[in-house]
């Protein structure tokens, strides 16, 4: 965030420095927003003040499981914490599609086979090969 706001030239006021995400919406419900859905500032000032505390005092909250960081490593357990997840999904993709691609050859053999019996002769052969080829490479284009 401060790279990308040096070099928009932004002042050091309009880069954020810390944020806090709350996992309860904010409702009429928790007394934090009015019946018209407008903010209880100070009800809301009350509820955050221990956030607000740490991110004036240079600490942050949880990154990652991990409490009390300050501003530097706030962004290296960030960095670790994004990469393991990217990894993570990276991992995953790979494994549906390897198990799609089977799927496809699976079925497409099938014809392949189903087309074959169907048409006797060595030219039956090589029209049920044409038929699986076009058919692999049809599924292909759809993974």
């Amino acid at each position: 965030v401060n790279t990308i706001g040096r070099a928009a030239k932004l002042k050091g006021f309009e880069i954020v420095k810390d944020i806090h995400l709350h996992h309860e919406l904010f409702s009429v419900d928790n007394g934090i927003l009015t019946p018209t859905f407008k903010l209880k500032r100070n009800d809301a000032k009350r509820v955050f003040q221990p956030q607000i505390d740490a991110m004036y005092s240079g600490k942050i909250g949880v990154v990652g499981g991990v409490a009390g960081l300050k501003q530097g490593e706030v962004e290296s357990k960030v960095e670790e914490v994004v990469t393991s997840s990217i990894s993570k999904a990276e991992t995953a993709v790979a494994s549906s599609a390897k198990s799609a691609e089977k799927s496809v050859e699976s079925s497409v053999m099938a014809a392949a086979t189903s087309a074959g019996g169907a048409v006797a002769g060595s030219s039956g052969e090589k029209a049920a090969g044409r038929a699986a080829s076009s058919a692999m490479a049809a599924a292909e284009s759809r993974i």
